[in-house]
């Protein structure tokens, strides 16, 4: 005799997703902010750059951090999904309003397509610092966002670490290109765009 309640998919997730955020705001003590005022404007430049005016297209934010990315992606008019695994960074971005509760995941970027459907876009920015004795940790992270997107933008602090990722997507099958950004001379210095070919 009782009545049945459904509701999409769509926003049963995002509930879910709201609902864990929402519990690390009050868990996690948030980590210090140490972004430059000025980064998230060049992150927009960036976008503007590569892939000029994507409104509503959803984008997946990879390692988002405390989501300076995320902000200046939905600045830019696009759609974002967030995740990182270190609850510190998320609280955060939460607690600053870069990341958005219902839009924003605490899970290994290994493991994204466990969690995330595949998306028109995806982004890296500032992809840690990948040496030989950590890249077994950073190419599966990269090639699994391979994997969910069409197109891929990954930055890194070095030309080294560029050529790192572009050998991965270009492993992948992906066109990728490798370029100098000079408006950021340490965080998003180079950057890779992979295309699916």
């Amino acid at each position: 005799g009782g009545d049945i309640y459904q509701e999409s998919r769509a926003a049963w997730l995002s509930a879910v997703r709201e609902y864990y955020s929402l519990d690390i705001c009050k868990n996690v003590l948030p980590a210090l902010e140490d972004l430059p005022p000025d980064r998230e404007g060049k992150i927009r430049d960036l976008i503007d750059e590569v892939w000029g005016d994507r409104p509503g297209t959803l984008c997946l934010d990879c390692c988002c951090g405390s989501g300076v990315g995320t902000a200046a992606l939905r600045v830019s008019g696009m759609q974002t999904l967030a995740y990182d695994n270190d609850p510190a960074l998320l609280a955060l971005g939460l607690s600053r309003g870069r990341l958005a509760p219902a839009d924003t995941m605490c899970i290994d970027a290994r493991e994204a397509s466990r969690y995330i459907a595949p998306a028109p876009l995806g982004v890296i920015f500032m992809a840690g610092e990948i040496y030989s004795y950590n890249a077994d940790l950073w190419e599966p992270i990269v090639t699994e966002l391979l994997a969910l997107t069409d197109e891929a933008l990954i930055t890194v602090g070095t030309e080294p670490e560029a050529a790192l990722v572009e050998g991965w997507c270009t492993g992948q099958g992906r066109d990728a290109r490798v370029f100098e950004n000079r408006r950021d001379p340490i965080y998003d210095r180079w950057c890779c765009v992979a295309r699916r070919a």
